[in-house]
């Protein structure tokens, strides 16, 4: 999920959330709050990262040993385990870990963390339907993706990711992402979509590799205000985005997705 560089960002903006009885998106302020960040996919392990932030106007170290109590709820209370996985291709960490798995049955799921000093951390997320690419086509520097929509109006965000390696003449390769946000959530019917992108030198590529997600509405804005947040630290005048989540006193995500991923080789590609 685009994961690489989330934390660096997180010195920069940080949560102040009051339960109301409603888990809503909530705006990241200036206090010292947690940040938890969960992605879940049907049959794969549950993994959390869980740690606390400080203000901006302090140096940040990120300590992934500080013990906190997790806890996922779907039909059965799971609890996560401290430990330490590095995700291999980001290298991001996860610090809490089950070796139970999300099953393909499950509709909601809910978090409740406590923290070393007893704070107390929730949020839920709905588990949104499978999806497929009915059709992939690459060409010269174009990728078309054809999907199906959902007749269930909410299920109906979706980010599409195209990694692939452009080759120079000497041989060596430089890698190249594409992510597109795709919001056709106002659909109440299912329809084919055509997704037609540009991918800057994809013809110097040996293949590429195409995922597309369907995401919750939570977890699509807070991509969105990721790189928001990421494009105004570049700008020295400007005060970085706030982080967008469903947590309720922390900053960070927790929610479920479905996706549907093609490699499409350079046979494919036309160059």
């Amino acid at each position: 999920m685009n994961k690489l560089g989330r934390l660096i960002l997180l010195w920069l903006t940080l949560v102040s959330c009051q339960w109301d009885g409603e888990l809503d998106v909530q705006d990241v302020t200036l206090e010292q709050s947690y940040f938890v960040e969960c992605y879940m996919r049907p049959g794969e392990l549950f993994n959390l990262t869980a740690t606390e932030i400080s203000p901006i106007f302090e140096d940040y170290i990120l300590d992934y040993s500080q013990d906190f109590d997790v806890y996922i709820i779907d039909s059965d209370t799971i609890e996560l385990f401290q430990s330490l996985f590095i995700e291999e291709g980001t290298g991001y960490v996860y610090n809490f870990g089950s070796g139970q798995r999300l099953s393909d049955q499950t509709l909601m799921v809910e978090l409740l963390v406590l923290s070393p000093m007893g704070d107390t951390i929730r949020a839920r997320s709905r588990v949104p339907e499978q999806i497929k690419m009915e059709n992939v086509e690459a060409g010269e520097d174009q990728i078309v993706v054809n999907f199906l929509s959902s007749d269930y109006h909410p299920d109906n965000y979706y980010i599409l990711i195209a990694n692939y390696d452009v080759v120079g003449k000497n041989g060596e390769k430089r890698p190249k992402n594409k992510v597109t946000y795709l919001d056709y959530h106002e659909l109440l019917e299912e329809q084919e979509i055509v997704v037609d992108i540009k991918a800057d030198s994809l013809r110097y590529s040996e293949k590429t590799e195409i995922t597309l997600m369907r995401v919750t509405e939570e977890n699509f804005r807070y991509q969105r205000s990721l790189e928001e947040a990421k494009n105004a630290s570049r700008e020295n005048v400007t005060f970085p985005a706030p982080l967008e989540g469903n947590l309720i006193n922390a900053v960070g995500i927790f929610t479920c997705y479905t996706e549907d991923k093609r490699i499409i080789p350079v046979a494919e590609i036309a160059r």
